[in-house]
């Protein structure tokens, strides 16, 4: 429950970050615009603060670390927690290896060997691909989507990610403390999260059909090329491929690079940003609005939204459960060492190759890149996706890896085994010496027997016998000898 509450905690601080993001990425990138120059956070061409939320979010990580210096070894209260992990039974025999260069490639040896351990891993790699993805990925996809601006994109991500994460942590810590588990069960019910969070991504298909974006996806007037946004319509207009501003125009809802693309002219304003007339209008007296092109119309953006904030619940349900098996399928003094090796098999996995897999995957759904206008060859960032097919990569590629989180969570609980424990209770461990066995076993035949005269020895023979303590019952006759027997 702690751990829950510990890591709901921590995921306020993306919740922070995107809220505070998307209010940064309303600020110009250099505070102040240059003279002549009145860009909007909805125009293409403007480019957030992006820059202040490292700046605010090392300071504090710096005061925060501070006080950490103060804390002990060990916090009061740890041995007896110690002991009380001994009687669980799924707990693991310790042989409590020193902490020294020495010993480090034993237990690395003994944790790479737990099947357990490693599938584990795999499942959080796995997990952590998809989530690396997604946080690094998820605000353009909405932004794409929907057509919003990045800052508003932003915005209804850390709304609806924040509380899903938080509230799936605590959930899972309150299932753990609630529910006790053995290991095994745990890692079941590991298993079974993660293939309800992989049903959820079925919620990425949530979205906007494309626009049609002349000159890309819809022909200019007089015209049936396409992959070239000149036309004879804004031949004469000389215009520059480095100024993109989307021009909607909202009669046929057809998107055009720029007004200078449109064919638009100082004549053809008709207000703030407003274009009537222009020489590439199918329909000339369309209007034209130059903003970030034209919207279509659905209304696919709360339930795409509700389904994330599923998909959140049930991804970060399984991070207390998945911690807690982790840490009772090795020995104890291996416990922050096994959480430090995941973490690098995570790291090297999923975390750092996430981003660059998702965004190699994405950038095939780009339909228009912009030009470099001092280089005819060279292309800068997208500006127009395939929306469709962004949808089928962050599903084909999100989707599988919370499959393959699924998949390896199954067979970590079919490799783990509860540590052997003894059959009868009575016998304890089965690793108790013979002496330790015949010191648990009482004999009784229905009379009060005076302790002090209670000496009994016995063979090996007798080391699993299992007598009953009731006084209307008699001693079977299952022992085979009695080196001494007294008062019996």
């Amino acid at each position: 429950m702690f751990l829950g509450i510990m890591y709901a905690v921590a995921t306020f601080g993306p919740a922070i970050g995107f809220l505070l993001g998307g209010e940064f990425l309303k600020i110009y990138v250099d505070i102040t615009q240059p003279e002549g120059v009145e860009l909007t956070p909805e125009d293409s061409s403007f480019i957030g603060a992006w820059w202040l939320g490292f700046i605010l979010g090392g300071s504090l990580s710096i005061l925060v670390s501070l006080p950490m210096i103060a804390f002990p070894r060990e916090l009061p209260g740890t041995p007896e927690i110690r002991a009380e992990k001994q009687d669980c039974t799924d707990y693991v025999a310790d042989d409590n290896m020193q902490h020294t260069f020495k010993q480090l490639l034993p237990m690395l040896k003994s944790l790479l060997t737990n099947k357990a351990f490693v599938c584990l891993a795999l499942a959080a790699s796995f997990e952590g691909f998809a989530v690396g993805g997604f946080s690094t990925f998820l605000p353009k996809f909405v932004e794409a989507q929907f057509r919003i601006p990045a800052g508003t994109a932003a915005t209804y991500t850390g709304l609806v990610v924040v509380p899903g994460g938080s509230g799936g942590m605590l959930l899972g810590g309150y299932l753990i403390k609630r529910m006790k588990w053995t290991c095994d069960k745990i890692i079941k019910a590991c298993f079974i999260i993660a293939s309800f969070a992989t049903l959820w991504t079925f919620g990425l298909f949530l979205g906007c059909p494309n626009r049609d974006f002349v000159g890309v996806t819809h022909p200019y007037i007089n015209s049936s090329t396409l992959g070239n946004i000149t036309s004879s319509c804004n031949a004469n207009c000389n215009c520059d491929v480095k100024y993109f501003s989307p021009v909607c125009s909202k009669e046929d809802q057809l998107t055009f690079y720029s007004p200078c693309f449109a064919g638009c002219s100082a004549d053809n304003v008709i207000g703030t940003k407003k274009y009537q007339n222009c020489s590439c209008f199918p329909v000339p007296l369309s209007e034209g609005i130059e903003e970030s092109g034209c919207k279509p119309d659905c209304n696919t953006l709360l339930p795409f939204l509700l389904c994330l904030f599923g998909l959140m619940v049930f991804t970060f349900l399984n991070n207390i459960p998945a911690t807690t098996a982790t840490l009772r399928c090795v020995p104890e003094s291996q416990g922050s060492f096994a959480l430090g090796i995941q973490q690098l098999i995570v790291r090297i996995l999923a975390f750092i190759p996430s981003p660059i897999v998702f965004g190699f995957a994405i950038d095939t759904a780009c339909r228009l890149r912009q030009k470099d206008p001092c280089d005819d060859g060279a292309e800068q960032n997208c500006l127009e996706y395939d929306t469709d097919l962004f949808r089928y990569i962050m599903l084909g590629v999100g989707g599988t890896f919370k499959a393959l989180s699924a998949v390896a969570f199954f067979f970590a609980w079919k490799f783990y085994k509860l540590p052997c424990k003894a059959q009868t209770e009575g016998v304890g461990r089965q690793d108790s010496s013979p002496s330790d066995v015949a010191s648990q076993i009482t004999l009784v035949d229905g009379n009060d027997i005076d302790k002090e005269k209670k000496e009994t020895e016995l063979t090996p023979v007798a080391q699993f016998i299992t007598v009953s303590n009731s006084s209307n019952e008699k001693l079977k006759p299952v022992i085979t000898s009695f080196r001494k027997t007294t008062d019996v």
